[in-house]
């Protein structure tokens, strides 16, 4: 390529698409070592909640079954990409990992979204794993949308990203790892998962608001007819609130993220 044409932003768009299936591409395949262990790692959280919760109330109504099965979903689909990408960008920043991606002629935007992908794709097992298993085991399954696809893919990227600024921000690996745990557990106790927001404490209702996963619970319910009482008109409200969190950790991510130096 000439370098009179690497200025053309046609051009610039193409090859920075390029490298971007090519990086995550590159990433898949080097995760694939380790990814039977992540499957069981990521499963295991949401799956034994669910079980406990499902046991403990056997004389549960269907609809009960299903907003605490969607509640798992949400955290299995969001919770899992943001463990992953926060530590592993934390170990990165610690141990110079990005020096390497820097030698090669690649966009900045394209190894930060081949990142986030990659830790997007990895969170899709685990949640079809507990949906197939609660269907299997406990009866419950949850009627389909178009929407949900693009629900689930907003709810992952919402917090992968969050991941990835906790990674970029912490001063070395252990405080990555950490705060991605304290973050995963501040999520599944202290939000409206399992449980309607009305029923928390004041304080928590609040604290909710802040969280990508209360607008994807919510919305997920709201698509389901899961939602008791809800309001129909919110479900808009709800994906916009995901794009806004999208967009927002992505800037930040990019305003951190000095991989040449």
């Amino acid at each position: 390529m000439s370098p009179e044409r690497s200025h053309i932003p046609g051009s610039r768009f193409r090859s920075s698409l390029r490298d971007f299936f090519l990086l995550t591409w590159w990433q898949l395949l080097n995760a694939r070592a380790t990814a039977l262990l992540g499957l069981l790692l990521f499963s295991v959280f949401p799956l034994g909640l669910l079980m406990f919760l499902f046991f403990l109330g056997r004389d549960m109504s269907e609809r009960t079954r299903q907003y605490i099965l969607i509640g798992n979903l949400v955290y299995a689909f969001a919770m899992n990409g943001m463990l992953a990408v926060g530590q592993e960008v934390g170990w990165h920043k610690e141990n110079a990992g990005f020096d390497f991606y820097a030698t090669l002629p690649i966009s900045k935007h394209a190894l930060l979204l081949s990142f986030l992908t990659r830790a997007v794709l990895a969170t899709f097992i685990p949640g079809i794993l507990i949906m197939l298993l609660a269907r299997l085991f406990f009866q419950v399954s949850l009627p389909f949308s178009p929407l949900l696809l693009p629900l689930l893919v907003l709810t992952a990227y919402s917090m992968v990203g969050a991941g990835a600024l906790i990674g970029l921000y912490a001063p070395d690996t252990r405080a990555a790892v950490y705060a991605t745990q304290f973050m995963a557990l501040l999520v599944a106790y202290f939000s409206p998962l399992m449980v309607p927001k009305e029923h928390l404490p004041a304080p928590l209702q609040w604290t909710s608001m802040i969280l990508p996963t209360t607008y994807a619970a919510e919305a997920w319910r709201l698509l389901s007819r899961v939602e008791i009482g809800g309001d129909p008109s919110r479900l808009m409200l709800d994906f916009v609130v995901l794009v806004e969190f999208v967009f927002i950790s992505f800037a930040l991510i990019e305003y951190k993220f000095d991989w040449r130096k």
